[in-house]
């Protein structure tokens, strides 16, 4: 009795995915003393890492570079020592990644009929096809899950540059610059406090006098009459 045999061959399967996270940043521009809130302050705010890769995938912040921001927000009224202070500032991050799996393939038999052997094959090809589906998701799911783990904050300078009338920079705990780390799909407020000017420090000083210069009388100058 004649036995009959049938090869398959299942190629290589890829999947891909993505995602995106948001990093939104606001001011908190207060006085270190008062606590009141100070306008008119420059700040330079700037991921500290810009790109990169994990897990075979990458992932890129924009913009890239710096923002710059004005703090303002002052009211007209009795209350503005306690409104103002805020700017704000965002960045939107994508992650993408692709997998690969092997390619597979195989023989099956034997089957009484050559029709029989190669509806097995065709069965055998299509259950590694939908495997390796499986595999390559997988492999996705996992870096997407490690990106998102590795991306869930990320660090920010976040830098003093322009300080305004009436205030000097302060480096104390929060204060003219800083290294934040901001949770992706957020947007919170980051206090950055300010010292104000001391008395001595404020107060101008005036130039020195010049000393006086003292006339003294011219002596009187007698003549006689005479010739020389």
């Amino acid at each position: 009795m004649q036995e009959y045999y049938a090869s398959w061959e299942a190629p290589a399967q890829t999947a891909s995915g993505s995602f995106d996270f948001s990093y939104g940043i606001r001011t908190d521009k207060i006085q270190l003393k008062m606590q009141e809130k100070v306008d008119g302050a420059t700040i330079e705010i700037e991921p500290i890492t810009k790109s990169g890769t994990i897990d075979g995938g990458t992932w890129a912040i924009s913009p890239a570079d710096k923002q710059t921001v004005t703090t303002s927000g002052h009211t007209d009224d009795n209350n503005y020592q306690n409104n103002g202070g805020a700017a704000s500032a965002s960045w939107t991050l994508h992650y993408s990644v692709s997998k690969t799996t092997d390619s597979r393939s195989g023989r099956v038999g034997p089957y009484t009929t050559q029709d029989e052997a190669d509806a097995a094959a065709d069965s055998a090809r299509d259950s590694a096809i939908a495997e390796l589906q499986g595999e390559a998701q997988r492999m996705v799911d996992n870096a997407m899950a490690s990106a998102k783990a590795e991306l869930a904050s990320i660090k920010f300078r976040y830098e003093e540059v322009g300080v305004p009338y009436g205030f000097e920079m302060y480096w104390g705990s929060n204060g003219s610059k800083q290294t934040i780390s901001v949770p992706a799909n957020s947007n919170n407020a980051y206090q950055m406090k300010n010292d104000e000017w001391s008395f001595c420090r404020s107060t101008s000083r005036k130039p020195t006098a010049k000393p006086a210069i003292r006339l003294l009388p011219m002596r009187s100058m007698k003549f006689s009459s005479g010739m020389l």
